[in-house]
């Protein structure tokens, strides 16, 4: 078998934690799954900046069961999110794992690049957008799922697609975050928004 390379990068979404140094590595569940991909592991840190919650998935394949990265990740102490006035709410922290297999054999690859949380079906692109173009919006959430609020903090790099993606996440609502009860709470979340073209 060839060499395995694992590479980590950590997106901080509302709520923030400083220099984290833990040796993470891709589950064996989601090697399993992918001779190349990308782990997503979310964290649900309440307002008082501890842990409440761990999930992890794999891109293109769905969520998994990481025992050991989600042990070690909830020993952490956070920044908690806030609205616009300053309250302390729930909120979300990402964590990527990525690999890539060097052998030969190693399979057909995972697209890394797939990382949308949702899809927004158009009848077509418009002018001049990408393909493969994607919004990152931070949204506060009630605990029934109803998007108080929606801003684009990353843009597809065409401005009718990040009004879209407002719009649609603001009229469908969303998944609302747990706390460590399993109760619905107010929160802070960031989606990764992404476009598909309905034939």
């Amino acid at each position: 078998m060839g060499t395995l390379l694992v590479g980590m990068a950590m997106a901080v979404q509302q709520a923030s934690i400083d220099n984290v140094r833990l040796p993470l590595q891709p589950s064996p569940k989601a090697l399993a799954l992918s001779a190349n991909g990308v782990e997503t592991i979310r964290l649900t840190v309440a307002p008082d900046g501890t842990i409440a919650g761990c999930n992890a998935q794999v891109a293109n394949h769905g969520p998994i069961e990481d025992r050991d990265n989600c042990r070690k990740l909830l020993t952490l102490k956070a920044i908690p999110a806030s609205d616009q006035a300053g309250t302390s709410l729930h909120g979300m922290l990402e964590f990527r794992l990525s690999w890539k297999r060097t052998d030969a054999n190693a399979g057909a690859r995972a697209d890394a690049s797939s990382g949308a949380d949702l899809y927004l079906p158009l009848r077509q692109m418009p002018d001049g957008a990408r393909d493969d173009a994607t919004t990152n919006v931070n949204l506060v959430v009630a605990a029934d799922g109803k998007v108080e609020t929606c801003e684009p903090t990353s843009s597809s790099g065409n401005i009718a697609l990040d009004k879209a993606a407002c719009q649609a996440v603001m009229r469908s609502g969303t998944q609302p975050l747990n706390d460590a009860t399993g109760t619905p709470v107010r929160a802070v979340q960031t989606l990764a928004i992404g476009f598909s073209v309905q034939p």
